[in-house]
């Protein structure tokens, strides 16, 4: 699932040519033509799907609350719209499955606002001694519950391949320490 949606993100991300961060939004709705954004006055939530008609929707968003909060809500938004409402436009996603569609939208969210490719690269420009997560929130614009996410994924991806190249070293070693004793 991990591996499929940051794949799906990544097509997107291209089509949007985006190198630096922050995200901009109105770059990433451009990309998917039946989604539209509306700022308005009133709102009780940070963003809220609007079917405008069959096929097509608006997220509405609070007038002037364009913060981190909101531009995560509204890229939830999305998810539940591509994810759920409107899966079949994109076979790449495979049918939907209940049990996981929560799992996915996270994902889709957290890869679109701080990929983890950009988020290396920017933490190798970030000082050492200065509160990584915040500093990275404000680089990607993003709430620091979703960088400590991607932080994690990264550890967790980065530790999956370390023991995989950990397991080839040890059976490289065993096979030459077999092939010594010959």
């Amino acid at each position: 699932i991990r591996i499929r949606v940051e794949a799906f993100v990544g097509q997107i991300l291209s089509q949007c040519e985006f190198n630096t961060p922050p995200l901009y939004l109105p770059e990433v709705m451009r990309v998917f033509s039946f989604v539209g954004t509306q700022s308005i006055e009133m709102i009780d939530k940070l963003s809220r799907i609007l079917r405008v008609k069959p096929g097509q929707y608006a997220i509405h968003f609070r007038k002037g609350d364009l913060k981190p909060q909101t531009r995560w809500s509204m890229v939830k938004d999305l998810a539940r719209i591509i994810f759920e409402a409107e899966r079949a436009r994109f076979p790449e996603l495979g049918t939907l499955n209940p049990e996981v569609v929560a799992m996915e939208q996270l994902y889709f969210a957290a890869n679109l606002l701080v990929p983890r490719t950009m988020m290396a690269a920017e933490i190798a420009k970030l000082d050492s001694r200065k509160n990584v997560v915040a500093e990275l929130s404000t680089i990607f614009w993003a709430p620091k519950s979703l960088v400590c996410l991607q932080l994690r994924e990264s550890l967790r991806v980065s530790k999956i391949q370390g023991s995989a190249v950990s397991d080839a070293a040890r059976s490289g070693l065993s096979v030459k320490a077999s092939e010594a004793s010959f």
